[in-house]
């Protein structure tokens, strides 16, 4: 039931942000579903500890992290030399005790609201508070809506 309430957030989440990639795990850090994250995407380096490192980071915290793809340590800036045209909006969002997922978006294509994300940690909350995890997509789409 986890991995699927699992990818089903991550879908809601998706849809609600308008992220193009995105990818849940478990607690012991094992992908349960992708959207759009190939196999090189998956073994490229820079993805792979992005990604890995704000899921992470999100399940320690227990709280969303919103961050880039390029610029970690905002000390780092000014010595950075990287093609700013790969800049993504990265998001991680810690899901109860199932795992989290991550989500990112190009930000040529515009950003991904903290607004959004605090909505979205909240109906985690919600829905774990309430025992509806087997709600369908379309339902937990809903629920975001009424919060």
């Amino acid at each position: 039931m986890s991995t699927i309430f699992l990818d089903n957030f991550l879908q809601v989440a998706m849809k609600i942000t308008h992220a193009d990639r995105g990818l849940s795990v478990d607690g012991d850090m094992q992908i349960i579903s992708s959207v759009n994250v190939t196999q090189q995407d998956l073994e490229t380096d820079l993805f792979n500890e992005c990604a890995m490192k704000c899921l992470q980071e999100s399940m320690d915290k227990g709280e969303a992290i919103i961050t880039n793809n390029v610029i970690a340590d905002i000390s780092d800036a000014p010595v950075t030399n990287t093609n700013f045209s790969d800049l993504r909006i990265v998001v991680a969002i810690p899901v109860g005790d199932y795992g989290a997922i991550y989500f990112d978006k190009p930000i040529r294509v515009g950003v991904i609201s903290k607004n959004a994300v605090e909505k979205l940690s909240r109906l985690v909350t919600h829905i774990h508070d309430n025992q509806l995890e087997e709600k369908s997509t379309d339902d937990i789409i809903s629920l975001y809506r009424q919060l």
